[in-house]
C-alpha cells in the first residue's frame, strides 16, 4: 500500500480481513493510507502512540501482502491457460 494513494473502500476491505477495530486506529490508518499524512501525524491527531500505530500499519500491509500475492498466482494461472 502506498501512503496516500489508497481509496477508503479498498482500506476498508483490507481492514475486514482483520481485528483492527479501534476507531481512532482505523481513522488513523485512513488519514495515512487515503489522505496521504505521515504516520507520525496521523498517531498524534488520533492519540495513539506512534510504536502501537506502526504495528497497525504493518498488520494492514501484511495482508496487502498476501492478496497481492493471490492476485499473482491467479494471474499467472490466467495467463498460462490462454
Amino acid at each position: 500500500m502506498i501512503q496516500g494513494m489508497e481509496t477508503e473502500q479498498r482500506v476498508d476491505l483490507l481492514l475486514s480481513l482483520t481485528n483492527v477495530r479501534s476507531e481512532s486506529q482505523i481513522s488513523a490508518l485512513k488519514r495515512h493510507f487515503v489522505d496521504g499524512l505521515n504516520a507520525s501525524a496521523c498517531a498524534a491527531f488520533e492519540g495513539i502512540p506512534e510504536s502501537n500505530f506502526q504495528r497497525v500499519i504493518d498488520r494492514v500491509q501484511e495482508v496487502d501482502a498476501k492478496i497481492e500475492q493471490i492476485k499473482d498466482l491467479d494471474w499467472a494461472r490466467f495467463k498460462s491457460e490462454k
